[in-house]
């Protein structure tokens, strides 16, 4: 079946609590991740995705929000996004296509419409990598975050930032 199908690449299949449509975590993408708790931080408001439109543009990168909340520029997706909230918490997060394969990505969602049970569907979009959009070079994504995890410091004059990274292998 499909569940098996995931198995051989290595891939696991996880929801997450926000809905959305699938996520492809791999070391060449970015997910970050935005908790706030009324009353004690900064409430992310009706635009949460402001932030990571403002750090891109820090970067050179001319981002806007689509209509489903999916990051994009010139039309091509570049993030998708989700966002959940209580009386208490707020949650946004997205993953931004840093330097993707492409091909690997559609293998990896192929049987995802399957798997979602009642949840959102994710709708397939012509997709882009930033990392040839930003103004400097980076090495590869942990670099890139490197810069991110500096921007969000300053951003919101935090005096600790946590920042995970996860390495394949």
């Amino acid at each position: 079946g499909e569940v098996e199908s995931w198995h051989w690449t290595g891939y696991a299949v996880v929801r997450r609590i926000a809905g959305g449509g699938a996520v492809y975590h791999v070391c060449e993408n970015i997910s970050c991740s935005f908790v706030a708790c009324w009353g004690r931080t900064a409430w992310l408001g009706s635009n949460p995705a402001g932030p990571i439109v403002e750090a891109l543009a820090h970067f050179g990168v001319n981002a806007g929000v689509g209509p489903r909340g999916e990051l994009t520029v010139d039309g091509l997706k570049i993030s998708g996004t989700a966002s959940y909230s209580n009386r208490s918490r707020q949650l946004f997060h997205g993953t931004l296509l840093f330097d993707t394969d492409f091909a690997m990505m559609r293998n990896a969602l192929n049987g995802e419409r399957s798997l979602r049970g009642r949840k959102i569907a994710s709708v397939p979009s012509p997709t882009a990598n930033i990392s040839g959009m930003l103004a400097r070079r980076y090495a590869d994504a942990s670099d890139f975050m490197d810069g991110l995890a500096c921007f969000f410091r300053d951003y919101y004059k935090a005096e600790e930032l946590y920042v995970c990274r996860t390495v394949a292998g």
